[in-house]
């Protein structure tokens, strides 16, 4: 007989696998690339690229030039930064 499980996922579906551990979640969402408030690359309207490509590609184009770290994924807390 299978047994009920509880888990938890990200709240802004950033394709994170569910975690049975509460405290795991949390910490994962306060640095969560898909949080809107990170004003992050994967959430501008600058970022060129299509809403269904893998975000893991660590490639981004933004329309407005802005400055990406090097070795990072995406710009984070950007100051360009326009919901998209």
């Amino acid at each position: 007989m299978p047994v009920e499980v509880k888990a938890y996922r990200c709240q802004y579906r950033c394709r994170r696998r569910a975690t049975t551990v509460l405290a795991s979640m949390v910490r994962h969402e306060k640095f969560c690339l898909k949080d809107p408030e990170h004003k992050t690359c994967l959430t501008c309207s600058h970022n060129s690229r299509n809403p269904g490509d893998d975000y893991e590609d660590p490639y981004f184009e933004c329309a407005v030039n802005a400055e990406i770290p090097e070795g990072k994924k995406c710009a984070i807390d950007c100051d360009k930064h326009e919901r998209g």
